[in-house]
């Protein structure tokens, strides 16, 4: 925007001293901000596998553990065929903890 302020005036700058200076700071500072979010985003992409690695490994833990769930609820849970009620309710208190 500068630059188009000093093109329209024809090298004839009406901006000061500290203007200028001002304008030079913004550059530099935004470079710096350019320069650091670059390399933010470099150390995230180099995660990014370790991360990914990680949640499948997690992924496949979470799924085993909801099978063995599921199978030990259907095989020792409160469905079973229970010849006293107070034991079908022990064992649905039991998984319902365990959920």
């Amino acid at each position: 925007m500068y630059a188009l302020l000093d093109m329209q005036q024809d090298g004839d700058s009406q901006l000061d001293k500290e203007e200028h200076d001002k304008i030079r700071k913004l550059q530099s500072d935004w470079d710096n901000l350019v320069f650091k979010s670059e390399k933010i985003r470099n150390d995230l992409h180099g995660k990014q596998a370790d991360f990914k690695k990680k949640l499948i490994e997690n992924i496949g833990l979470f799924i085993t553990d909801v099978d063995e769930f599921h199978e030990n609820f259907i095989n020792k849970g409160p469905n079973q065929v229970a010849k006293d009620p107070k034991e079908a309710n022990n064992r649905l208190k039991m998984f319902t903890e365990e959920y």
